[in-house]
């Protein structure tokens, strides 16, 4: 203290009994070092437990706060104009903060000007605010600060039970807070942020959280990812083994690198370390994309799970913003359309958010209609042995499901009716860009048109001249983009054919004698029914056991026994 003023008057009932003593204070001042100061009234009753009642306005420069600085707080600058009334009870003098805050019914105003800080991992500055405390609820109104150089605006909060924070190893808190940025970096929150003034403290204070915040986020940046208009209605609840967070979130626009999504919509949930997403839904590739999933984070790779449903798909959108999918052989150059996609994936990421390959797995059910195949390398290659022009296939409709495990894309049996020629076509995609075409079609099909092909479409779509009818040309094609093999006579894929034929030979066989013999069973005509199989019937049976004797070359027979039995 470098200056106390005050006068005082002291009145007692008992001279010799200091718990009979009331004083009160007035005009009082004190300065501490240069600029705090405090001016106001104080009365005490009862010097023993003293009952303290304050009414004081006052000063407080925050350099001049140094002795409160520790391990995780170091205060700079700053001022806290204040308004203090209230009351509190001391059971003896010795009690400190915490029995003043246990005793005390505050009621005060803190006008905080250009405050800068740092706490824990996170540098505050120029924080202007007014908090009000009243008693046990702490409001915080207009606040606006720098927290790691973003910049918070116009955030108001409602914190109650905030005593808890000094009295308890455990606190609990319940916050509601209301919030905007203008911009986030959130690499700078997350990311743990230098200060050689302090030092990392053992010691971590973990309170119980019940929390409802809402926050408006005019640009979100974190890594790669950019948001704009971005709303979060939170409810959390922490403690120090779980937390549950329940989040809903809005954004008009989602970037990442050159994947873009509009109108997005979320619902999720945080327990413990998995975040589950219930629902959500934006528009991305030119449709509609509508799903659910989660994600764990780790400490070495983040797991996730996605089942999407994607309406309207524009084929090309897709491939060039997802990068295509960082693979060569099918690119945005080379495919045109619109598509629906069925898709259940799951698989892990780097913590630089790149996608492990070897970890995925994924089924997807597509559809794509008027599609287009322009200058695809592997069909190209097909020229040289086909009589067609392969550098624009243009097909109506194509339905499959594609499975990807261990980094393969395997590419079950479909029909191809194209402009240029009808096939069909299986095989596998290996992530590592390359692939194993197995193609099949008809030689029939090779007579029906020049390579002009235009008599290949007709007012009903694209028509299918692979009838059962007719020899069929296997071929495959395999390779690397760049270095494509062909082998015209596939005989893999013609034993598989063949095989297929013969199963489907057999059930069809099969069929056709159920059929067959449930016809037969039905056909009552051959049911003949007489009068008389409805009368009981007698039956006799009658046999004789004989002996068989020789007497002088003459054979005779010898009754022995005789059995008669009847039955109806």
């Amino acid at each position: 203290m470098s200056k106390v003023n005050f006068s005082a008057n002291i009145t007692t009932e008992n001279l010799s009994d200091i718990s009979k003593y009331n004083i009160e204070i007035n005009d009082l001042q004190v300065n501490y070092e240069n600029n705090s100061h405090i001016n106001g009234k104080v009365k005490l009753q009862n010097l023993i437990s003293p009952i303290i009642n304050l009414d004081i306005v006052g000063m407080v420069d925050l350099h001049e706060m140094a002795f409160l600085n520790n391990d995780n707080v170091q205060i700079n600058s700053g001022q806290i104009q204040l308004e203090l009334k209230g009351q509190t009870s001391l059971p003896n003098w010795y009690g400190g903060l915490k029995s003043i805050l246990v005793m005390s019914d505050i009621n005060s105003k803190l006008n905080i000007q250009s405050a800068n800080f740092y706490i824990a991992t996170y540098n505050i500055k120029e924080l202007n605010t007014t908090a009000l405390i009243n008693n046990d609820s702490l409001k915080i109104q207009t606040l606006n600060c720098k927290i790691n150089e973003q910049y918070l605006q116009n955030a108001d909060a409602t914190i109650i039970k905030w005593k808890n924070l000094f009295l308890s190893d455990r606190p609990f808190l319940q916050v509601n807070l209301n919030a905007n940025m203008p911009k986030l970096v959130l690499d700078s929150l997350i990311k743990k942020q230098d200060n050689t003034q302090t030092k990392p403290s053992g010691a971590k204070l973990q309170p119980i959280i019940l929390a409802n915040a809402n926050i408006k986020i005019d640009n979100l940046i974190y890594m790669t990812v950019g948001a704009k208009n971005l709303t979060l209605n939170t409810h959390i609840e922490s403690n120090a083994t779980n937390q549950f967070i329940k989040v809903e979130m809005a954004s008009d626009l989602i970037k990442y690198n050159l994947f873009s999504a509009n109108n997005l919509k979320l619902n999720g949930r945080m327990i413990s370390n998995k975040f589950i997403i219930d629902k959500i839904d934006f528009k991305a590739f030119g449709g509609n994309i509508n799903g659910s999933g989660y994600l764990v984070p780790g400490e070495q790779k983040n797991d996730f799970a996605i089942d999407f449903i994607a309406n309207q798909i524009n084929i090309n959108r897709l491939f060039t913003e997802m990068e295509n999918f960082n693979q060569k052989i099918l690119t945005d150059k080379n495919i045109r359309g619109i598509t629906n996609i069925d898709l259940q994936a799951r698989g892990s990421f780097t913590k630089e958010w790149k996608i492990i390959k070897p970890s995925m797995k994924a089924t997807a059910v597509i559809n794509i209609k008027n599609g287009e195949l322009i200058n695809f390398e592997p069909l190209m290659g097909l020229q040289k042995y086909i009589n067609r022009d392969f550098t624009h296939i243009k097909f109506g409709e194509l339905n499959n499901t594609l499975y990807l495990s261990d980094q393969i894309v395997e590419i079950p049996e479909m029909a191809i009716l194209s402009n240029v020629i009808n096939i069909k076509v299986r095989g596998k995609h290996n992530l590592n860009n390359e692939i194993d075409y197995h193609l099949a079609v008809k030689a029939r099909e090779l007579l029906h048109q020049t390579n002009n092909q235009t008599d290949n479409v007709d007012d009903y779509g694209y028509i299918n001249y692979d009838d059962t009818r007719g020899i069929t040309l296997y071929v495959r094609v395999y390779g690397k983009p760049g270095n494509y093999k062909y082998e015209l006579f596939d005989r893999e894929q013609r034993k598989i054919s063949r095989q297929e034929a013969a199963r489907q030979e057999q059930e069809n066989i099969k069929t056709n004698i159920k059929a067959e013999m449930n016809n037969f069973s039905q056909d009552t005509s051959l049911l003949i029914v007489r009068p008389e199989d409805n009368k009981p019937k007698a039956y006799q049976i009658e046999w004789t056991n004989t002996d068989t004797q020789k007497v002088d070359k003459k054979t005779y027979t010898k009754p022995k026994k005789k059995l008669n039995i009847e039955w109806e």
